[in-house]
């Protein structure tokens, strides 16, 4: 930016601007710093917290109870890890089931029509 003025305070100028860009830089980096230190501490957090037992163990330990000889100890671990590396197949969403529309029946209340077939429980016969 020229500014009529003095070559010391454009000088200055020049300096002061060079100087506000420098503390620009200094606050983005500090808040990237910080962002990095709450993303650390969420991380930590779930860690803190997670479950000690390997899941592969209790898998394991559901399929095997009781006595059991070594034979079936490893092929129970075998399978557990099969089961493991086998992709895991999320459930498909369920279809939306429609409602069946009934077809529709033609009812007659003609009289004369029951008569002809004989069927009905009728007055007439007797």
């Amino acid at each position: 930016s020229f500014k009529k003025g003095t070559p010391e305070s454009a000088l200055r100028a020049s300096l002061m601007l060079k100087q506000r860009d420098r503390q620009r830089e200094e606050v983005e980096a500090y808040k990237a710093s910080i962002a990095t230190e709450t993303s650390k501490v969420g991380q930590d957090m779930t860690s803190k917290f997670s479950s000690v037992t390997d899941d592969t163990e209790a898998r394991v330990r559901a399929k095997t109870y009781g006595l059991v000889t070594l034979e079936q100890m490893r092929a129970a671990q075998d399978l557990v890890e099969v089961e493991k590396s086998l992709p895991t197949v999320t459930a498909a969403p369920e279809p939306v089931k429609r409602k069946k529309v009934a077809e529709k029946v033609v009812v007659s209340f003609n009289m004369d029509d029951e008569e002809e077939d004989g069927v009905g429980g009728g007055e007439g016969e007797g």
